[in-house]
């Protein structure tokens, strides 16, 4: 019994021996442990990127570039900064990989997923290229001033399609930790890296290049899809400023500028291709295609000369002092001839815009350009 009891004394002491060096690894452990939980907190809560969670992390990333002047850049448009990081955050979320601890120091090996900004910029202005009703609306708040209301939208287009989009990628991120008063703390430079990789790629001067382009290619559709289709809306606002024009004055002839309109448009087609943006100048590549207005004046002449039908309809007006009768006889042949036209003409042609005041108006050259292109080169004014 006593030799029993010795020998398991005996053990149980080299149990308790042997206990030493683990115990001194466990406290490794242990510090560990306490860093991983530390990173973990800190990085959960961008999970919930609440203007108060966010709050002191954002004063952070405003000390460094490029971080600091994307978020004052923003700000000049009325873009929210918070509101952009959480939508930012949308897809986020991390890994923690390898923790190493060094006496009072530390670091951490991260993988972070997150939204790539720059293909979402991509995708927000493919998406708005042929959203007819958004880009009446940007251009309607352009017309009045209201850039501080075109950024909005073209913004809220922007969380929209962060919101909706599967598309992630990843970063690595090395996490640097420090030990005060027996806890851990991630650096604030570590920090700033964090927030400066969710950010990458998002250029605020691109952005704002994208919307000068989108700007100028809402203007552009909106203009000619009103020619196009005759929108009495947006054209009574050309016709109302084109003031002692040719178009301003048929009315004083007894002719609507609007069916006028209508049928020189019969057969308008368009396509705007590339736009180009540098500083307050942008150009417009467009292709335009039209009725051939000079076979159509020949075959006005001809049918002046030959048809003894329209010449007795046109001289009677004559005669009888009918100058509203007369071009009304004249200008129902003249759509005639333009509406039962199969020859067309495809003109492709450069448009030069100027920005003055955040609205993006077409140069008066290019203004010509058009008409031209719209008529085949005929010498009428539209």
């Amino acid at each position: 019994m006593r030799s029993r009891l010795t020998t398991g004394l005996a053990v149980f002491v080299l149990a308790i021996l042997s206990l030493g060096p683990l115990l001194g690894l466990t406290g490794c452990v242990n510090e560990e442990v306490i860093a991983r939980a530390t990173i973990a907190s800190i990085f959960n809560m961008f999970k919930d990127p609440t203007e108060e969670n966010l709050e002191p992390y954002i004063k952070l990333a405003r000390e460094v570039e490029p971080v600091g002047s994307i978020m004052h850049e923003a700000e000049q448009y009325d873009v929210d900064v918070y509101e952009l990081t959480a939508h930012l955050l949308k897809h986020y979320d991390y890994e923690i990989h390898d923790v190493s601890i060094n006496g009072n120091s530390g670091s951490a090996n991260l993988t972070i997923t997150h939204i790539d900004p720059q293909a979402a910029t991509e995708a927000t202005f493919d998406a708005i290229k042929d959203d007819t009703k958004f880009n009446n609306d940007v251009l309607k708040k352009a017309i009045n001033g209201d850039m501080n209301g075109v950024y909005a939208s073209i913004t809220n287009k922007f969380y929209d399609v962060i919101d909706a989009t599967e598309n992630t990628t990843t970063t690595d991120l090395n996490v640097e930790l420090t030990k005060k008063d027996a806890g851990w703390n991630v650096t604030d430079e570590s920090i700033q890296d964090f927030i400066s990789n969710i950010y990458e790629h998002f250029d605020m001067k691109k952005f704002e290049t994208k919307a000068d382009e989108a700007m100028v290619r809402f203007t552009l559709t909106t203009v000619f899809d009103a020619y196009k289709n005759v929108d009495k809306e947006i054209l009574s606002v050309f016709i109302d400023a084109a003031d002692g024009s040719g178009l301003n004055q048929l009315e004083t002839y007894g002719i609507d500028p609007y069916e006028y309109l209508g049928h020189i448009f019969k057969h308008f087609e368009y396509e705007v291709g590339d736009i180009t943006v540098n500083g307050n100048k942008a150009t417009a590549s467009v292709t335009l295609t039209n009725a051939n207005f000079q076979s159509i004046m020949d075959r006005l002449n001809s049918d002046v000369e030959n048809d003894a039908n329209f010449r007795s309809q046109l001289e009677e007006k004559v005669n009888n002092n009918d100058e509203k009768g007369f071009y009304k006889v004249l200008f129902d042949h003249v759509y005639k001839l333009i509406d039962e036209s199969d020859d067309l003409v495809t003109t492709k042609l450069n448009l030069h815009f100027t920005k003055t005041n955040g609205v993006w108006d077409v140069d008066e050259s290019s203004l010509n350009d058009f008409a031209k292109a719209v008529l085949g080169d005929f010498n009428v004014s539209v």
